[in-house]
C-alpha cells in the first residue's frame, strides 16, 4: 500500500525555524527587558538568541552523524527507559507552557488593540479548531502551509520595520546596570527561547540533502535578524516610555492611523501576529503529539489533542487569566523549564554523538 511522505525539505525546515525565531519575541518581550535592564537589553537579546542558534547548530552535528536516526530512539538506546521517559514528559510539559504563554500574550494583544469586549471562549472556539487541524495533520502539510504564507508574512514584517524606521527620532539613553542584575534578567526572560528543540523532536522527518544546509542556516539568521531589528526599532523609539507601549511591533505602526485613503495601517501587524501564532501553536501541539506518542505509541493523535484541549482550556481561562498571571508565570516559571533545551538536551546530544564509533 502507497504510503505518503511525511518528511520537510530544507526550505520549510527553515521557514519552520523562521517562525519560531519569532515566537514570544515581537510583542510583549522589548517592553519587558527595556524595563528591567535597559540599553544592555540588546546584548541580553543578543546572547539569548545565541543560546538559540546553538540549539540549531546541534541539530547539525546530530543530524550529520545520524541523517536517517529517531532521536528519541537515540536517546532511548543511549541513557535507558526511566531517562526516555523523563525526557518525553519534560518536552511535553515545556511545549504545553509554551502554548499557555504565547495564547496568554496574544489575547491579551487582540484584546487590547481589537476586541477590547470579546470574551475569552470566543477566541478560545477561533484558535482551537485551526491549530488543532494544524497539528492533526502531518508534518509535510504543516510546512507546505507555512511554506505558502511565508511570503505574506516575510512582507507584512519587512513593512512594520520600514515604517518603524521612519519614527526614530530620540536617542537612547545608556544607563550601567550590575552584572549580577544582567544574569538574573538574562535568566528571567529566557523562557521565550529554546523553540529550535522542535527539530530534534522531527529529526527523522527532516530530509535535507548535501549542500541544503546553508537554506536552513540562513532562514533561521533571517528569522533572528527580523525579531532582533523589530526589537532595535522600539527600543529607539521608544526607550523612555516603554512601559506605555507594550507590544512591539503594533506600537511600530500605531502612530499611521491612515495613509492616502487607503485604511488603517496599524491593522498590518495584527495580521501578521494572528498568521504567526497559529502556526506556533500548531507546532507546539504538534510537537506533544509525537512526545506523547514516542513514549506510549498506543495512544491516538485524537485522545492526545482531546486532553490537550481540556488541559489548555483550564490552564488559560483559571490558571494565568489575566496579565500579572501571565507575566509572573513567564518569569517565574517559564526559566525553569528551559533548562530543557539549554542544558539537559546539549548533554543528550554531546553524548550520543560520541557514543558512535
Amino acid at each position: 500500500m502507497f504510503r505518503r511522505d511525511d518528511s520537510l525539505s530544507a526550505w520549510q525546515t527553515g521557514i519552520l525555524l523562521f517562525v519560531l525565531m519569532l515566537a514570544n519575541k515581537i510583542l510583549v518581550l522589548p517592553s519587558l527587558l527595556f524595563q528591567s535592564v535597559k540599553s544592555l537589553s540588546i546584548v541580553v537579546f543578543v546572547v539569548l538568541f545565541a543560546l538559540e542558534f546553538f540549539v540549531v547548530f546541534l541539530f547539525f552535528l546530530l543530524k550529520k552523524r545520524y541523517p536517517s536516526d529517531n532521536f528519541f530512539d537515540l536517546v532511548k538506546n543511549r541513557f535507558g527507559k526511566s531517562f526516555f521517559a523523563f525526557f518525553c514528559v519534560g518536552l511535553s510539559i515545556f511545549f504545553f507552557a509554551k502554548c499557555v504563554l504565547l495564547y496568554n500574550i496574544v489575547l491579551l494583544f487582540l484584546r487590547s488593540v481589537m476586541y477590547r469586549k470579546g470574551a475569552g471562549i470566543l477566541f478560545l472556539i477561533c484558535f482551537l479548531p485551526v491549530v488543532n487541524f494544524l497539528a492533526f495533520s502531518g508534518v509535510k502539510p504543516l510546512g507546505r502551509t507555512m511554506q505558502i504564507f511565508f511570503p505574506l508574512v516575510v512582507v507584512v514584517l519587512l513593512i512594520c520595520a520600514i515604517v518603524g524606521c521612519l519614527e526614530i527620532k530620540g536617542n537612547m539613553l545608556f544607563s550601567g546596570v550590575q552584572f549580577g542584575t544582567f544574569l538574573s534578567n538574562m535568566f528571567k526572560y529566557v523562557g521565550p527561547f529554546g523553540d529550535s528543540i522542535f527539530l530534534f523532536i522531527i529529526m527523522d522527518k527532516v530530509k535535507i540533502k548535501k549542500g541544503q544546509w546553508k537554506t536552513v542556516f540562513g532562514l533561521s539568521i533571517f528569522g533572528m535578524f527580523l525579531a532582533f531589528s523589530i526589537f532595535l526599532i522600539y527600543v529607539l523609539t521608544y526607550s523612555n516610555t516603554a512601559f506605555l507601549h507594550p507590544f512591539a511591533i503594533f506600537e511600530m505602526l500605531s502612530f499611521v492611523k491612515e495613509y492616502e485613503g487607503i485604511g488603517r495601517l496599524d491593522v498590518v501587524p495584527v495580521v501578521v501576529v494572528m498568521f504567526l501564532t497559529f502556526f506556533q501553536l500548531a507546532i507546539y501541539l504538534k510537537a506533544i503529539i509525537i512526545s506523547t506518542q514516542s513514549l506510549a505509541p498506543k495512544i491516538d493523535k485524537k485522545l492526545c489533542i482531546t486532553v490537550f484541549d481540556i488541559l489548555f482550556v483550564f490552564a488559560v481561562r483559571f490558571f494565568v487569566p489575566n496579565l500579572s498571571n501571565t507575566l509572573w508565570y513567564a518569569e517565574r516559571i517559564m526559566p525553569f523549564l528551559s533548562v530543557l533545551p539549554f542544558v539537559i538536551l546539549p548533554v543528550c546530544v554531546m553524548s550520543v554523538w560520541r557514543k558512535k564509533e
